[in-house]
């Protein structure tokens, strides 16, 4: 093919990129007028002073996501990011809070696996 083949990423480039797609993701998914959790800083400060140590990055993707799904809902009418009024303690057999810890255990799983 005529079309050079893109070279291959390292894996700390490919945790970076992960990173800024994560990133660029919450931020417009966040309501407006909604404050950024301490997690995404973590996570943009993983990225541009960690970026040698995907372990790190991966840590702090990890965090923002069990964020995310913990502490905020998407809104009914926009799909915007909201801090929850949901109370998950007293409603884990809820099966939608129970599908969202096993995809939360399930993907911390497979990052030390």
């Amino acid at each position: 093919s005529a079309i050079p083949q893109k070279p291959d990423m390292t894996l700390e480039e490919k945790m970076a990129e992960s990173a800024t797609a994560c990133i660029v993701r919450f931020e417009e998914e966040l309501a407006d007028g909604i404050e950024a959790p301490p997690e995404l800083e973590a996570l943009k400060d993983a990225r541009d002073n960690h970026g040698d140590d995907p372990k790190i990055v991966a840590r702090r993707i990890y965090e923002l996501m069990i964020e995310r799904g913990t502490r905020y809902d998407e809104g009914p009418e926009d799909g915007k990011l909201r801090p929850t009024e949901f109370d998950i303690p007293s409603n884990l057999d809820v099966p939608e809070v129970k599908e969202e810890f096993l995809y939360l255990y399930n993907y911390g799983m497979m990052l030390i696996s």
